[in-house]
């Protein structure tokens, strides 16, 4: 199989994934919550208190858009902003009762429905389609990293 013929299926598939997912869907996860907002929270739960630079770098995300996103978060009162301990120039990010709450629930969603696809396959494609997953994660995560760090190195050229 060719490259080209690769790559059409993969896009394929992650497209028809997505959907899906409802990754497209404007609430995805019926909290009046976008998908980088509910983003946005579960990688503060799982990452204990972030900077918002942090976050954005995580997010892959503009420093105007993810002020805003923060912004929504705080209104919404899931997020508390407070001053870092040791520096207090420093702001950090952390989940409120209600943003906890709204984390339990994507992520109930989200077990819930990869639990549904996993009863269509069997133990050992399930095991071989997290190995897949994973790897490819790992492989577009230090791809975009390595391209980062060549972008930056261009600019101070």
């Amino acid at each position: 199989m060719s490259n080209g013929s690769k790559i059409r299926l993969i896009r394929d598939a992650l497209r028809r994934f997505n959907r899906w997912a409802g990754v497209l869907k404007s609430d995805p996860y019926g909290l009046q919550l976008s998908l980088s907002q509910g983003s946005a929270l579960v990688d503060i739960d799982r990452y204990g208190p972030l900077r918002p630079g942090t976050l954005a770098t995580m997010l892959n995300l503009e420093k105007s858009s993810i002020s805003r996103l923060i912004q929504t978060l705080t209104k919404k009162k899931l997020v508390v902003l407070s001053h870092h301990t040791l520096d207090a120039r420093a702001k950090l990010l952390t989940l409120s009762t209600k943003g906890k709450e709204a984390v339990r629930i994507i992520n109930s969603l989200a077990d819930h429905s990869i639990d549904q696809a996993f009863q269509s396959l069997s133990i050992s494609e399930q095991e071989q389609l997290v190995r897949a997953f994973t790897r490819f994660a790992d492989v577009v995560e230090g791809a975009e990293m390595n391209s980062k760090f060549n972008f930056k190195e261009d600019r101070l050229r």
